[in-house]
């Protein structure tokens, strides 16, 4: 069964607008901190934004995801994903390349929320919406890690499914300002086929940033740097558990 990836959301006071830019700018530092920190040993990971793109979609600026059900629920039911969130996807550059789609709004599974900076994201694309504040390099960090292959440190567990909320790691079930990655996540990124390069010269992520807009106009707006974390609602919709999709078809 297909499993989709995270949400992870983070409360802001007013909801981001639809502004149209055609250049967004991230924290490299910041994602390069987090991707080559002292888990990495002496292979550290360079995180390198591609030239950001603008795509003129309205009809994808709020983008969505549910699923239905066909047969009988009792009797090995098949589930088919519905929603436009993969006809974004099918936009970005194909692999090793991480597709950043920046949206006004995200509705997985029936979840919607309001004033809320959350991502989405499976393959080698996901999607976020914009921020206000300082808080959206784990965000960014976090879902670059499911799709390379990460799944959520404390998720609950069978029989009673409690989740550790309070896990120091990137990949937590709940955002809490903690970027660190063990060494068996780390094991499991340098298995993935999107990241680049090699020990002698060195590894790679080149993530391209894509703006979804009314149109085209020129300007650039920040993602800016990691501050304080306010915790609002949902963040981790692993209702299928979580993990990264390789590849999707309706069927």
């Amino acid at each position: 069964m297909k499993r989709l990836l995270t949400v992870f959301a983070l409360f802001f006071a007013v909801h981001a607008q639809a502004a149209t830019i055609d250049a967004v700018i991230l924290d490299e530092a910041a994602l390069d901190a987090i991707y080559g920190q002292s888990s990495f040993g002496q292979s550290p990971i360079d995180i390198r934004v591609l030239p950001a793109q603008t795509l003129a979609r309205p009809d994808l600026l709020s983008v969505r995801l549910d699923f239905s059900f066909t047969g009988s629920p009792f009797n090995s039911p098949q589930i088919r994903e519905t929603g436009n969130l993969f006809d974004l996807f099918a936009l970005g550059d194909p692999e090793p390349v991480i597709n950043l789609f920046l949206v006004d709004s995200i509705r997985a599974y029936g979840q919607f929320a309001f004033g809320i900076a959350e991502g989405i994201g499976s393959g080698n694309s996901f999607a976020i919406t914009r921020p206000l504040l300082n808080v959206q390099d784990e965000v960014i960090a976090h879902e670059i890690g499911h799709l390379l292959g990460l799944e959520h440190e404390g998720q609950g567990q069978p029989p009673f499914f409690e989740t550790n909320f309070d896990i120091e790691n990137l990949m937590s079930a709940i955002p809490n300002g903690h970027t660190t990655l063990n060494a068996s996540q780390v094991e499991t990124i340098f298995n993935s086929g999107l990241l680049q390069g090699a020990q002698d010269t060195g590894f790679f992520l080149e993530v391209r940033p894509i703006l979804v807009g009314e149109a085209t106009e020129v300007a650039a707006v920040p993602l800016p740097a990691s501050g304080l974390l306010l915790i609002f609602s949902l963040f981790g919709i692993g209702f299928l558990g979580g993990g990264r999709l390789k590849g999707h078809s309706s069927g």
